[in-house]
């Protein structure tokens, strides 16, 4: 089937940026199509619907090779995608780096740098119990948080700050496959400056499945919640929150 771009004017509700990426892709498969049309003038009805297939299919390997191999750069910060992470850079340095695919049950944060370049994580993960399903595991009878699609990477300097924003569209699912909540993940990455803290800011909405709005629960132990397992131990004095606690026994829950 060939689309014809009959005007310029996208819906209200689509970014310029992906507008723009449609229409060349659309225009692409408009001069595909008007040259296997000529071409049919030319040879077997048969032989130009295999060629239109491959074609076809030539055409949606390359885009795809193309989307999971995003690169979206800034001044100092650059963002990659591949088919399972994607990685927060400045320079040669990994500031972050988020897995989202493979082999995981749900999409963390499995690598954190210090403002030195040195790993600061080694885990960060959901301890949560959504309606009975354990989302804190990684066996066969675990809950599953599934990755459905990135809405947005790109890097920001509102403010005269660069920072990369990761927006994530995700599904928990029980271990059965029922469908709980749906999760709309941010994650902003302010580019490292030297001689200050690197922070990270993480922010989730959640929405029940529209036939558990009423009946949903969350629960699990006292510590259940976004969990940051640290890369070696640190002092007491290391730890505190926002309520001024201080110390692993008073920040833990």
């Amino acid at each position: 089937m060939c689309l014809e771009v009959v005007n310029d004017r996208r819906p209200r509700d689509v970014p310029r940026s992906l507008f723009v990426a449609w229409l060349s892709r659309a225009e692409f498969f408009g001069a595909l199509c008007a040259r296997l049309w000529r071409a049919k003038q030319q040879i077997h009805s048969d032989t130009c619907a295999a060629v239109t297939m491959l074609l076809g299919l030539a055409f949606v390997a390359s885009t795809i090779a193309g989307e999971t191999g995003e690169v979206v750069e800034g001044k100092t910060l650059a963002i990659v995608r591949d088919d399972a992470a994607v990685t927060v850079k400045q320079g040669d340095r990994v500031v972050v780096r988020y897995r989202y695919a493979g082999r995981t049950s749900r999409p963390h944060m499995s690598t954190a740098t210090s403002p030195g370049g040195r790993p600061a994580l080694a885990e960060l993960a959901f301890d949560w119990r959504v309606d009975g399903a354990d989302f804190s595991g990684e066996t066969d009878k675990s809950g599953r948080q599934v990755h459905q699609a990135w809405e947005t990477l790109r890097i920001d300097t509102a403010g005269g700050t660069e920072r990369a924003v990761l927006q994530e569209r995700l599904r928990w699912e029980s271990a059965d496959g029922d469908y709980l909540l749906e999760e709309h993940r941010t994650l902003t990455v302010p580019a490292p400056s030297p001689g200050r803290a690197q922070m990270l800011v993480w922010q989730a909405t959640f929405t029940p499945a529209e036939d558990a709005v009423d009946t949903l629960t969350l629960d699990g132990g006292p510590q259940h919640g976004l969990i940051a397992r640290l890369a070696g131990r640190a002092g007491d004095d290391s730890y505190f929150n926002s309520v001024g606690s201080t110390g692993v026994a008073q920040t833990n829950g």
